[in-house]
């Protein structure tokens, strides 16, 4: 909250691009936390296996999106508020995959009482390799793949927006799926 709080009071929005990666990022967050949730309500062990390899992929996201950052940053087509702003974000959106994949490891171990939470995440990645690869693979392609439907769907939303802020008579509101802010991205682009 206070993330979009200072995004709307320094009235700088995120670029098309960067969006996009925030809404890849946060359909991986919100993916992770209701399959963790489902894990909890249901006390399902098997269905917790599948938490670490998408963890796995929400870690490379967040690599990805830094990477992205630098190279917009590096290119003059971002601003070090912005940077900072994004950095909050993706730490905390990490955290709370991380929490996730403690969540599901801590289930794992109530079931089979011998395994501390790490280590049990170490061996679900050896001694279940084809299997953990296997679904790191999918999530990798559902999350890292360019362009992706997420990603697709951030750009319409975000060429829609930028109809709305060409027309002098339009004013552009906020709306619930981005953090834009009613004045027109002219402060800073990524």
């Amino acid at each position: 909250m206070e993330t979009a709080k200072e995004v709307s009071k320094k009235e700088e929005s995120f670029s098309d691009k960067a969006r996009a990666e925030l809404d890849v990022y946060e359909a991986a967050l919100r993916e992770i936390v209701t399959m963790t949730y489902n894990v909890f309500a249901r006390d399902d062990a098997e269905l917790a296996t599948h938490v670490e390899p998408l963890e796995e992929v929400i870690d490379n996201l967040n690599d990805e999106v830094k990477k992205k950052h630098v190279k917009r940053l590096r290119k003059g087509k971002c601003t070090i508020g912005l940077g900072f702003i994004l950095s909050d974000l993706t730490t905390n959106y990490e955290r709370v995959a991380d929490h996730c994949s403690n969540i599901a490891a801590c289930l794992i171990q109530t079931k089979v009482d011998t395994l501390e939470t790490h280590e049990y995440i170490d061996n679900l990645k050896e001694n279940d390799a084809i299997r953990f690869n296997r679904e790191y693979k999918e999530y990798r392609k559902k999350y890292l793949a360019i362009p992706n439907v997420y990603q697709q769907k951030a750009m319409l939303h975000m060429a829609l927006h930028a109809s709305a802020w060409m027309g002098c008579a339009v004013v552009h509101k906020p709306c619930s799926q981005c953090l834009c802010t009613s004045a027109p991205q002219t402060a800073a682009f990524w």
